[in-house]
């Protein structure tokens, strides 16, 4: 499905900022002061300037998140909804209109990895709940540090992914509060990160992040 939607932007080739993108990725961050490595380095450093496989990994991540989407909808609901409702859910975020942006243009790409990245956490604490092997457990942070690089509004995460597991999943208090402390850990961590590269904590669009002499 996501082929049929998608694979005709595969050769769509730039609009707009992807220039900026191409020229700039490989600083892992754009002229608006976002630190993006997990996406604009690593395109940059897997593709270099071949356009076609920029469009081709949005569209196959594209479809790994519905994947991942379906299968998380199927363990959170599956006491409660029929087992279809899940996969209906999935296809109708592959079609949503809304979601072209990010998958035809290479400058939106960050939306695209994010989501993998973020739902990939969820998936791994998932299989952590379901068998409780540590291996889930650190693989979901490892993955929630990649999407904060690939996105900076993942870090809502840091307080839906608890909710998600205190809620839907009836962890105890205990356990939510390791949960929120290892991901606040991970939180800082990227800030950190951020802040040595980029000499700041927040981005910002436009020129808000500059100094402005009075």
């Amino acid at each position: 499905m996501t082929f049929l939607c998608y694979f005709i932007s595969i050769d769509s080739g730039l609009i707009s900022d992807d220039y900026k993108i191409l020229l700039q990725g490989s600083n892992g961050f754009t002229d608006h002061q976002f630190f993006r490595p997990g996406t604009f380095w690593l395109n940059m450093a897997l593709f270099g300037r071949c356009v076609s496989l920029y469009h081709l990994c949005n569209v196959i991540l594209h479809a790994g998140n519905a994947i991942l989407l379906w299968y998380i909808g199927a363990q959170w609901f599956k006491a409660k909804l029929p087992s279809y409702r899940p996969f209906l859910t999935a296809i109708f975020f592959v079609c949503w209109p809304t979601h072209v942006d990010s998958v035809v243009w290479i400058s939106g790409a960050a939306s695209v990895f994010s989501t993998f990245f973020f739902l990939c956490s969820l998936y791994c604490l998932f299989q952590f709940d379901k068998n409780g092997k540590s291996f889930y457990f650190l693989t979901a942070f490892a993955c929630w540090f990649a999407a904060l690089c690939t996105y900076e509004s993942t870090w809502v995460g840091l307080w839906i992914i608890p909710m998600i597991f205190y809620w839907k999943r009836n962890w105890p208090w205990k356990k939510i509060l390791r949960l929120f402390f290892s991901l606040l850990l991970v939180f800082l961590s990227y800030l950190l990160l951020r802040n040595q590269f980029m000499g700041d904590w927040i981005g910002t669009y436009g020129e808000l992040h500059q100094k402005v002499d009075v």
